[in-house]
Order: structure tokens, then sequence, then C-alpha cells
């Protein structure tokens, strides 16, 4: 007959307390069923780190994009203000000195950006020919 007031035994380990030789046997089946969850957790966020990772990333340099293009749509039109007034005009040897000065890898220099990455407002080298144009066209009227 069995005891009310007794409870069995609940074992919280794959092995008894009394078998001590199989707690230290890193080859048990439990051990790789924890490591094989850990891995997998693991990876997963990784995954989920990197990809967040890349939609921050891409959010980022779409807006970064979108401001810049229309500083450059700006600037390249005025460019092609310019050199489609200088040509109109009859001006070669400034069309080919402007085509020199006015080169997108010239006016996109490093020196014309703020710390924020903002080109400046009046870039000088279009101001520069926006005057001379400005000239040529004063000069043509009067002739």
């Amino acid at each position: 007959m069995g005891c009310s007031n007794c409870q069995p035994e609940i074992k919280t380990s794959l092995h008894s307390k009394d078998s001590n030789d199989f707690e230290d046997d890193v080859w048990g089946d439990d051990d790789v069923y924890v490591d094989a969850n850990a891995d997998v957790k693991r990876a997963h966020q990784k995954q989920g780190y990197l990809d967040g990772l890349a939609s921050a990333q891409e959010s980022s340099l779409q807006s970064g994009f979108d401001k810049a293009f229309s500083d450059g749509a700006r600037m390249g039109a005025a460019v092609g203000k310019i050199l489609g007034e200088l040509r109109a005009l009859g001006e070669s040897e400034s069309f080919y000195q402007a085509t020199k000065e006015l080169n997108i890898a010239k006016i996109m220099d490093k020196k014309y950006f703020d710390s924020e990455l903002k080109i400046q407002k009046n870039h000088e080298v279009i101001y520069k020919w926006q005057k001379i144009v400005a000239q040529h066209l004063e000069d043509a009227t009067k002739a």
C-alpha cells in the first residue's frame, strides 16, 4: 500500500542524482539539443539583425538620393542653359572654355559641398558662367 502523504520523486534531469558518472558526459543528448537550438536561434537573430540593418540603409540611401537628385538636376539644368546660350550666341571660345570648367567632375568636386554634404546654394563656377553669359547677352543686344 502506498502512503497518502507521500509524493513521488520528480526528476529534474535525465540522469538520476545517484548516477554522477553520466552528469559530466560531454556527449549527453540534452547538451546537443540545447546547442542545436541556440545555434538556430543565434542564426535567426543574426539574419534578423542583418535584414533590419539592410532595410535601414536602403531607406536612408533612398532618402539621400531623392534629396541630392533634385540638387543635381537643378545644377544640370543651369549648366545646360549656360552652354545652350553660349552656343546660340555663337561664342565658340567661351563655349569651349565653359565645357571644360563646367565638367561634371569639376562642378561636383568636394570643395563645393558643406560638412553635411549639401551643395552650396550659389555654386561659384556656375555663378561665374551665368555672369559671363549675361554679359554676352547684354553685348549682343547692344550690337
